[in-house]
């Protein structure tokens, strides 16, 4: 099994505070948490592990929880969160970023509210069909309000 050694952890800390995280956790030798913070009251957050399988499972936390999956490499890690604060940094420039951050913790908390209803009640299949309708309906509302919108193109590093 490959182990991210203290010098291989120090150059991948290294690189993300070069990216500007102003926060940088080794919890263990296998998990880390980073958070960048920019414009006053915006902050990005994330944590990853190593699993046993030497594979790099990434997650945002913050401004809302996402998880993003499975990297191979410290590398693949640094990049993809160099694109990420990138779109992060210029998204929150516009006038609805406050009101898309309302709309991702809504639909978080509805998620966690839609798992304990099916985890601890038995409930109606009329109610399974109408979640399962209006999730569908707000699936093709965000397609048509993809449609319409000037796709953002941000330079690579």
């Amino acid at each position: 099994m490959i182990r991210l050694d203290d010098t291989t952890g120090d150059i991948l800390l290294a690189r993300l505070k070069q990216l500007g995280a102003n926060a940088l956790t080794n919890i263990t030798s296998r998990l880390y948490y980073i958070d960048f913070k920019f414009e006053p009251d915006i902050k990005v957050s994330y944590v990853y592990n190593i699993n046993a399988k030497d594979q790099y499972f990434l997650q945002r936390i913050s401004p809302y929880p996402l998880p993003e999956g499975l990297f191979s490499n410290h590398e693949e890690i640094i990049n993809f969160i160099e694109r990420d604060i990138k779109k992060f940094q210029n998204a929150s420039h516009s006038s609805n970023f406050k009101r898309f951050l309302e709309i991702n913790n809504t639909l978080s908390l509805v998620e966690h509210n839609i798992e304990h209803l099916f985890l601890n009640y038995n409930v109606p299949k009329e109610s399974i069909d109408l979640f399962h309708d209006q999730l569908t309906n707000l699936n093709v509302s965000v397609q048509k309000a993809q449609n319409k919108s000037t796709h953002i193109l941000l330079s690579e590093p």
